[in-house]
């Protein structure tokens, strides 16, 4: 009895599959650049045997706080593409595989490769050698330090600012044809502008395209969002505006004749009023979303430089009328005559500080402004009564600062 139960648990023995082999695969992650272009690339050898598919994964990676307290690792996926992995299939033993490939130089972030070997998509061969277990390897690299992974953010922030400048100059330029045309339209010529124009904003959409939409790079994936939406936004615009100018024209047409088309042109009428209630409101909206990408952003630009520009002009002219007249020491003159060119001045300092021209952070310089045309004032106040004072410093500092807010808010 004893024989037989030994000779059946053999045979059972005998009937499992022999022990798998235990793979390996040793790999390294790094950045090659070539041709205007920077790759991600994973270089190594394994003993899988040939035709496996390895599933490849790029992740940047990031430790953050724990919900439940203390730190975890975050992985976030670069390819976005083939449901988040490369495909790559081995032969001789060898891997070489480029991941990702961008114009757009990667930032110094921490980065992960993982090669999964994953049953579920090998040929039956494939996982009589393999075998049918989940496997998966990982390589870590670090391109470089957070020192110059912050310089590189002040680098993109400094891009993105010329970027804005752009979009705004493009929204100016589309509200001013739009008010041209809406009082005397001329169909022909804003096709042939909307030609130009379609190109500029095709060339901040391909440079968007580039952009890397990760949130661990909070700023690219930002931009990437806003950019997006500028560049619909532009699009939908213009295509509101050629049926606007479709509407007016058909209406200008049976106008000629009221009384054939007069249901046609009430309803015609309508349809204009309401597409061109919708452009302004659109062109208000389109304002309204930069001032708060531009916040979002971090970027100190100016709205309307134009604008600024002006009311900058007129403090100055301000300020000028004053030290002219107290350079005469005539208290009386000073006492009828300084208030009116005061308020102007002070009037120009509230102007500034509309958020629809300046962002909020810009509000510290139009105080600091304040608080020295204050000193001036008050100087110049006891020059005016015939005391002697030193203007000179507080002129100059004064006018160094008006000069200054010129050039931070790129007016003329």
């Amino acid at each position: 009895m004893k024989t037989a139960v030994a000779l059946a648990l053999l045979a059972a023995l005998n009937l499992q599959d022999p022990p798998k082999p235990k793979f390996k695969a040793d790999f390294t992650l790094s950045i090659e650049q070539a041709g205007g272009q920077w790759s991600f690339v994973i270089e190594g050898t394994t003993d899988l045997p040939d035709g496996v598919l390895l599933k490849g994964r790029l992740f940047a990676v990031e430790e953050v706080d724990d919900f439940k307290g203390g730190k975890r690792v975050d992985e976030e996926s670069l390819i976005q593409e083939h449901r988040g992995w490369r495909p790559i299939k081995l032969s001789g033993g060898k891997i070489r595989e480029k991941l990702l490939s961008s114009t757009r130089k990667p930032y110094s972030i921490w980065y992960r490769v993982r090669l999964t070997y994953d049953p579920n998509v090998q040929d039956i061969p494939v996982l009589d050698k393999a075998g049918e277990k989940e496997l998966s390897w990982t390589a870590d690299l670090h391109p470089g330090s957070p020192k110059e992974f912050e310089r590189e953010l002040a680098e993109t922030l400094k891009s993105l600012t010329k970027e804005m400048e752009e979009v705004h100059s493009l929204y100016r330029d589309l509200r001013g044809k739009f008010q041209v045309w809406t009082r005397a339209p001329d169909p022909a010529a804003f096709a042939e502008w909307r030609k130009g124009f379609e190109a500029k904003v095709d060339v901040i959409r391909k440079t968007n395209e580039t952009r890397y939409s990760i949130w661990i790079v909070w700023l690219e994936r930002q931009a990437k969002f806003r950019f997006d939406s500028f560049s619909d936004r532009f699009t939908h615009l213009c295509a509101e505006f050629e049926e606007w100018l479709v509407a007016k024209k058909k209406h200008s047409d049976l106008s000629k004749d009221p009384a054939k088309s007069g249901d046609e042109l009430k309803a015609l009428a309508e349809e204009e009023q309401e597409l061109q209630l919708r452009i302004m409101y659109g062109l208000t909206g389109f304002l309204a979303y930069f001032e708060e990408a531009r916040e979002a952003l971090g970027i100190d630009t100016a709205s309307d430089p134009d604008a600024v520009g002006a009311i900058l002009k007129e403090y100055e002219a301000a300020a000028a009328e004053l030290t002219a007249l107290a350079a005469k020491g005539d208290a009386a003159a000073w006492k009828a005559k300084a208030p009116e060119p005061r308020l102007r001045a002070r009037r120009s300092l509230m102007r500034l500080s509309d958020p629809a021209l300046l962002p909020r952070r810009a509000y510290d310089r139009v105080l600091e402004l304040q608080d020295k045309f204050a000193q001036l004032y008050a100087l110049l106040e006891k020059t005016a009564a015939g005391e002697k004072t030193a203007t000179d410093g507080i002129a100059a500092e004064h006018e160094g600062l008006v000069a200054e807010f010129r050039k931070y808010a790129g007016a003329k």
